[in-house]
């Protein structure tokens, strides 16, 4: 199961195996942050484990799947056939297509915060709104949740 100790034991035995020590590491990641990942204190965003992958000379997957596998009953090879698994099924549901749209001449997309709204059950609220209903007999007629058509009656 992959834990900030599962993930902090993985960095460490890399690290040792290899012959490297902290300081060999310096340039990738600053000194206090490597101590709190090797002790399992401190968390880590995808740049810093990007940046620790290099100095160790692994791909970031690697350092993830290795922590996923231990401690406990699930080996390297059967972390490795689910992420096979799970990648044949999101293939299947188009996975590459999906995320290539994210992107606009590579760049991430901005998405947008807050709800879609449902448009119909709008269209429905406004006129129920402009025929001179309450928000309460609206409620009553469409059996929308209170709070739904709270916020779409200001719209």
């Amino acid at each position: 199961m992959l834990t900030r100790e599962t993930l902090a034991a993985v960095i460490r035995a890399i690290r040792l195996v290899k012959g490297l020590t902290r300081e060999d590491l310096n340039g990738c990641v600053g000194s206090t942050n490597l101590h709190k990942l090797e002790n399992g204190t401190g968390g880590i965003t995808v740049d810093t484990l990007q940046r620790l992958s290099t100095g160790l000379g692994v791909a970031p997957t690697t350092l993830l799947v290795l922590a996923s596998s231990h401690p406990g009953p699930s080996s390297t090879e059967t972390e490795i056939e689910k992420i096979r698994e799970e990648l044949v099924k999101l293939d299947s549901l188009g996975i590459s297509t999906a995320v290539t749209q994210q992107f606009e001449a590579g760049k991430l997309i901005p998405h947008l915060r807050g709800r879609k709204a449902n448009n119909h059950l709008l269209e429905k609220i406004l006129a129920l709104k402009s025929q001179g209903k309450t928000q309460k007999e609206v409620i009553e007629i469409l059996g929308a949740p209170q709070s739904t058509v709270n916020r779409l009656w200001r719209k």
